[in-house]
């Protein structure tokens, strides 16, 4: 089944969410954040919180931090 569907969507300048794409050799990555947060910042919170918890040998990663 598929479903096709349209809608009005603000213009890039006027947008309030920004969309990324990563593409690697192996698996392609989304990422959706607000126009006001720095992505260098947001992404080196999130390693910082992984690499902790791996270290402190936490598994529940994926459903305890938000990304």
């Amino acid at each position: 089944m598929v479903i096709c569907e349209s809608h009005q969507v603000a213009s890039k300048n006027d947008a309030d969410t920004i969309v990324g794409v990563n593409v690697n050799e192996d698996c392609i990555a989304l990422a959706a954040m607000s126009r006001n947060v720095s992505v260098k910042e947001q992404r080196h919170e999130f390693f910082t919180k992984r690499k902790r918890m791996q270290k402190a040998k936490q598994t529940a990663f994926e459903t305890v931090v938000q990304p």
